[in-house]
């Protein structure tokens, strides 16, 4: 496990920013520090015992945890394996006893499995945070792809990602909690996807990195940034 600084990760169904990694004075071992999405969640702002190590987004959404209670973001390959393959080979396995219906079921499984070959490829609400390995095959046939609520961070992570996809039109990316300013983005990068309809609700996005975005995406005629509290936004004027 390689844990950084901004990355998003999960710990008992509770998802956070890791803001610290290291010595916390007074108690044993590594520790990491986590601003949480609830407010609630943690213990203090992100200092401990007059020790500031982090600063927390709010009073009570910071605490440590230890690195082994940590669940880490996954790569788009893995995580499609675990909704398009694994997953249905266990209703398979559920369902086994049932020779007739197999029979029907094992060409839909087939025709799923072919990840490939996908059109439609829905991934919300897993742990998606950065792109399948430089060998993976690319999507070419999948022309809509939904990240809704994943464990995105980086603008940099997304953009590889889309370089996976030649021929999407649509992307979802809401609820992706992504840094500010893109500053993980390196030299002048665009999509060449044709993505003409883009979705980033609640990934809090101010009015600069909007300006980017629309930059980075060329071919985009519909933009939906709901829930971002941008005050201004004209996509006109870029």
């Amino acid at each position: 496990m390689v844990l950084a600084v901004g990355d998003r990760i999960e710990v008992g169904g509770d998802r956070g920013m890791i803001s610290y990694i290291g010595a916390v004075e007074g108690y044993d071992g590594e520790w990491v520090g986590i601003d949480w999405d609830n407010p609630e969640r943690g213990k203090h702002d992100g200092a401990v015992k007059g020790k500031r190590y982090f600063q927390a987004s709010s009073s009570k959404s910071g605490s440590f945890v230890r690195p082994n209670t940590i669940k880490e973001g996954k790569n788009l390959l893995e995580e499609m394996n675990d909704r398009y393959i694994n997953y249905k080979q266990c209703d398979m396995v559920e369902f086994g006893s049932k020779n007739v219906d197999l029979v029907d079921m094992a060409k839909i499984y087939r025709k799923q499995n072919n990840l490939w070959e996908l059109r439609v490829i829905a991934l919300d609400n897993m742990k998606v945070a950065k792109a399948p390995p430089t060998s993976c095959n690319l999507f070419k046939y999948c022309t809509e792809l939904n990240l809704y609520n994943n464990l995105l961070s980086k603008w940099c992570n997304l953009l590889d990602i889309l370089c996976f996809f030649p021929s999407l039109r649509f992307l979802i990316a809401s609820h992706n909690y992504m840094e500010k300013g893109m500053k993980s983005i390196t030299g002048e990068r665009m999509v060449s996807a044709p993505i003409s309809t883009l979705a980033l609700g609640e990934c809090r996005i101010d009015e600069s990195t909007a300006r980017k975005i629309m930059n980075i995406f060329p071919h985009v005629r519909e933009i939906h940034l709901n829930r971002n509290n941008l005050e201004y936004f004209d996509p006109g004027v870029y």
